[in-house]
Order: structure tokens, then C-alpha cells, then sequence
């Protein structure tokens, strides 16, 4: 039953502990957007001051790679080609949870009204977490790389399925012929992998094969930092695939209106009132302030709320209530470090095959 009638005051009743509770409320994991939120201090710092409004638009610069010239001489007068940038436009999507809650309906309750309030802030920003996981996740999917190395070593390119496969006879090297691939398209360092469930066992099994085994296979994880996603990566693939990508060149913009964040007009008003909401989840963002410095904030979302009177007698409230719905919402942009090569992209998708 909606309005928590279930749990009104009709007879005596206790209030479940904090573990069974966590079990109704469980999370699924959501590996790209912790990976996302993280990384802001590679994109540009002031998105908040630049997007003043919903409707602007804002756009990043980088130098584009220069093609080699190809020169095999000395010239007395040499000419050359002039350099040249390129444009990296941001294109946000608003995400929204809505709730309504009365003045009265905890009058007769085991729950109190903020106990009430404070479980409906947490499900709608554990909605938000969610839904903004598997946005990320599919953008990542979506926008992977089409453009693969020249005859690869240890991997077969799919034109059709924009993967890399990894053959059969190759599965216990499985993330050796991932990192190789990754270094054949001349990414170096650490790269950030989102695995599915069977590849991330699949990890799971090969990691723990260390030193004291007859057949040491732990030295692929050397350089990957994987993470499970409990979400399909690519229906074409049953038993194991993966995203993988430079460290740290993934990253979302969050925003919300300018209102929101100065605070203004009154929740208990029928015009109602902008603020801002913490993340109750403790998801955080990495960010810059004006010295340039990294800093780690909490993740913000914008709140609307408006009441009415109402008579919530059918909602577990009284005849002459007072209503109040609450929007929370946030605009996310996610991005990947640009590349200029035609349907080129840092994000390569890896698969094992029968």
C-alpha cells in the first residue's frame, strides 16, 4: 500500500532494524557513474558560470593532433601548415524524481514526518543514482570506438558489432590481449575497465592465480582498474565482455539553475520555493576551486517544492491537510577526452567468444 498506511498506528508495531531496511532498498551497482563524477577535473572547471541557463550552450577546446609532414630534407625556405583546434560541445540531459508528502500523515504513524521526508529524499536519489548509471553505461557503450588499429595482435576486430574478440583458446589471457590492445592504440598507464558480470568473474578467477600457483596468470591486472556493472554491456555477447579506457578520461558535468543554488521563495508556499538537495548517498564529485587546486564536494541536486491544502483523508492524512510535492532533478553531461580521427573514440569494447 502507497502513503505508508501500512505502517500507521493501529496497533502496537516496531520499526525494523537498519539492515532489514537496506535489503528492500538495496542499490544495483553503478561502476560508470562513480568513474564519472570522479574525473571533472579534467574537463573544464567552471561549466557552472558558463551554462547560466538550461537553453546555452557550452562548448570545450583542444588542440587537434598534427599529421606528420613527412619531410626527408633540409628546404631553404620551408613552409608549413598551420596548426589547428577543434570543438567538443556539451549536451546535458535533465533527470527529475517527483514525491508528495502531507503535514498530517504522520501524525498517526510509527514514522515521523522527517523520518518519513529524510526515506523519500533517499529513494529518490537512489533512483537517480540508478538511472544516471545506466545513462552513462549506454553512453559509454554507444559511443565506443569504431575506428580499430591495423591488423591486431591478439584480438579479432568485428565491423559489425564495433568489438574486439578475443578467441576461445585465449580466455585465460583474456585481459593480457585486452591491455595489449590498448597499448597497440598507444593509450599508456592506467585504464579504467567496466566488466560484466561473467568477465568480471572471469577476472575474479585469473587475479586470484598469484605466485604460489603452478600457472601465475595475475600479472594482466597489473594496469586495470576493473569494475563490475551488473547491466548487459552488448546483447551480442553471452559469456564476457567489456568497456576499457584510459584512466580519468571519462567524465559528467553535473548543473543545476542558478536559482536553485542562491536559494529562493518557500517550500510551504503555494508558488513554492529553488534549493538544493546533498546527495543522501554520499556520492561526491572531484572537482577544481579558483587556485586550480582538485577538491572533493558533495553531489548536488536542484529541489522545487510547492504545497497546496488538500484533504489527504484517502492518503493517510487529515481533512484539512496542507500537501507539499517536491521535484528533485539534475542536468548531466557526459563526455569522453575528444579524439579527431572519423568515428575514433578512447572507449574500446572487448568480448570473448565461443
Amino acid at each position: 500500500m502507497a502513503n505508508f498506511v501500512a505502517s500507521q498506528l493501529v496497533a502496537a508495531q516496531a520499526k525494523f532494524k537498519t539492515r532489514f531496511q537496506e535489503l528492500e532498498l538495496r542499490r544495483k551497482q553503478n561502476p560508470a557513474l562513480i568513474m564519472a563524477l570522479k574525473n571533472l577535473t579534467a574537463t573544464i572547471p567552471d561549466h557552472n558560470q558558463l551554462r547560466t541557463r538550461e537553453d546555452r550552450a557550452v562548448n570545450g577546446y583542444i588542440f587537434k593532433r598534427r599529421a606528420s609532414s613527412g619531410g626527408t630534407a633540409r628546404a631553404a625556405r620551408p613552409s608549413g601548415a598551420r596548426g589547428d583546434s577543434m570543438s567538443v560541445g556539451f549536451t546535458w540531459q535533465t533527470l527529475s524524481e517527483t514525491f508528495a508528502i502531507s503535514m498530517k500523515q504522520a501524525d498517526a504513524n510509527v514514522f515521523s514526518y522527517q523520518e518519513q521526508l529524510m526515506n523519500e529524499m533517499l529513494q529518490v536519489a537512489q533512483n537517480l543514482h540508478d538511472r544516471l548509471g545506466t545513462l552513462f553505461l549506454n553512453y559509454l557503450q554507444v559511443h565506443r570506438n569504431q575506428l580499430p588499429v591495423t591488423s591486431p595482435k591478439g584480438a579479432t576486430w568485428n565491423n559489425t558489432t564495433d568489438a574486439y574478440e578475443i578467441a576461445s583458446t585465449d580466455s585465460l589471457y583474456f585481459f593480457q590481449k585486452l591491455g595489449s590492445i590498448m597499448d597497440q592504440h598507444y593509450y599508456k598507464g592506467q585504464m579504467d575497465v567496466i566488466a560484466d558480470p561473467l568477465a568480471f568473474q572471469q577476472a575474479q578467477k585469473l587475479r586470484a592465480q598469484g605466485t604460489q600457483n603452478a600457472t601465475n596468470l595475475s600479472f594482466q591486472f597489473d594496469q586495470l582498474n576493473i569494475v563490475q556493472t551488473t547491466e548487459q554491456i552488448d546483447s551480442n555477447y553471452n559469456i564476457g565482455s567489456a568497456l576499457a579506457m584510459p584512466e580519468g578520461a571519462f567524465a559528467a558535468l553535473p548543473w543545476i539553475p542558478m536559482q536553485n543554488r542562491k536559494g529562493t521563495g518557500d517550500f510551504e508556499s503555494y508558488v513554492g520555493g529553488w534549493g538544493v538537495m546533498e546527495d543522501p548517498l554520499g556520492a561526491t564529485i572531484t572537482s577544481l576551486d579558483e587556485s586550480g587546486n582538485a577538491v572533493t564536494v558533495p553531489l548536488t541536486y536542484a529541489i522545487y517544492g510547492y504545497s497546496q491544502a488538500s484533504d489527504e483523508q484517502a492518503n493517510n492524512g487529515g481533512g484539512q491537510d496542507r500537501l507539499t510535492i517536491f521535484e528533485v532533478s539534475l542536468d548531466i553531461a557526459p563526455t569522453l577526452a575528444p579524439l579527431s580521427g572519423t568515428n575514433e573514440s578512447i572507449v574500446q569494447e572487448f568480448a570473448q567468444t565461443a
